[in-house]
């Protein structure tokens, strides 16, 4: 029943009919576009590291939000699941926990400094709290250290979080290497969704 019921508000969802005639891959791209036209994060020619990355929505408007092309890519994109390319992106496969990824991102970005890291990641819940509450930490860690690693100085941080004490003590870590911070909650985050984004900057 549950399920029959997220299908039909699935489909009824505006984000969802805006994203399909817009070949958007999924809804989320529009996330990224309210919070982009609201607080500037993104410009042309700016190098980005984008965490979680699949299926590519917010690849394709950080593509073209930075006007990275196939020929000289500037946004580099991870995720642990695989991802149909995406022009003007190159295309990291792996864990954000995992060494190697680390070292592919790295020869991906030639060098440089990101101006944004961004994530829309998740991890892939269990069903058991103790273990879902670790994977959640692990992973908002790893994308903080991620921002830290690769931004530079006076960049942008995006990430997704979901709210509680895990997000409050986020917010504590992130304030410790950022001048400023918020929370940002775009239109297309359904309304009874948990997930909001903190921005931080500088």
């Amino acid at each position: 029943k549950a399920s029959r019921q997220w299908m039909r508000r699935h489909v009824r969802d505006t984000f969802v009919k805006a994203s399909r005639q817009m070949n958007y891959r999924s809804r989320a791209a529009f996330k990224l576009i309210d919070i982009d036209s609201k607080h500037g994060l993104m410009k042309p020619g700016m190098r980005v590291v984008e965490i979680g990355s699949a299926p590519g929505s917010w690849t394709q408007v950080i593509v073209r939000q930075v006007r990275s092309t196939s020929a000289s890519p500037t946004v580099v994109a991870v995720d642990v699941l695989k991802m149909k390319p995406v022009s003007g992106a190159v295309f990291v496969e792996g864990s954000i926990l995992a060494r190697k990824t680390h070292e592919e991102i790295e020869r991906a970005l030639g060098g440089e400094k990101a101006g944004l890291v961004c994530s829309d990641a998740a991890p892939e819940f269990v069903g058991e709290g103790d273990a879902d509450q670790e994977a959640t930490i692990q992973l908002n860690y790893a994308v903080l250290n991620s921002a830290v690693k690769y931004l530079k100085n006076g960049g942008n941080f995006l990430m997704k979080v979901m709210q509680g004490w895990i997000e409050k003590e986020m917010k504590v870590e992130i304030k410790r290497h950022f001048d400023s911070l918020s929370y940002v909650k775009p239109p297309a985050s359904r309304a009874d969704s948990r997930e909001i984004y903190i921005l931080a900057k500088g």
